[in-house]
């Protein structure tokens, strides 16, 4: 049986071998240069702000571990290839895929919170940070 060369490849990825941490100011800062984006068919945010707030505050007062966000790196830019990748708020199409560039797989929700917090985002102008409570 003849297959694809790069389908053979797909197919024997192993996704869960390699694994990194980073901080939150890390992942909004790629976002910030669209080093970090989402692939065209991912959902749009469906998060209520008060969904946003219980993740904040989960994350400020360590009442739980952050659960771990799926990122594949873009090794194929060619056009017949790739998934067109938009950018988190916007949800703009990108022009350029660069080879080595991160798209989040499961995550978003939680990361375009934590950047629209990082970015001063009006949907969340309104909340403030109460060190008192808790």
């Amino acid at each position: 049986m003849n297959i694809n060369r790069q389908l053979l490849e797909s197919a024997s990825l192993n996704p869960t071998k390699n694994s990194r941490q980073d901080y939150i100011f890390t992942l909004c800062a790629n976002i910030e240069k669209n080093e970090l984006t989402l692939p065209l068919y991912q959902r749009d945010v469906s998060w209520t702000l008060h969904k946003c707030i219980e993740l904040l505050n989960y994350q400020l007062l360590s009442k739980s571990p952050i659960s771990a966000i799926s990122i594949n790196v873009i090794n194929n830019t060619s056009k017949d290839f790739a998934v067109p990748q938009v950018s988190f708020i916007e949800r703009k199409i990108l022009p350029n895929i660069v080879r080595g560039q991160m798209s989040v797989v499961d995550g978003q929700q939680r990361l375009t919170t934590n950047y629209k917090a990082y970015s001063d985002h009006p949907d969340l102008k309104n909340v403030v940070l109460d060190l008192g409570k808790g």
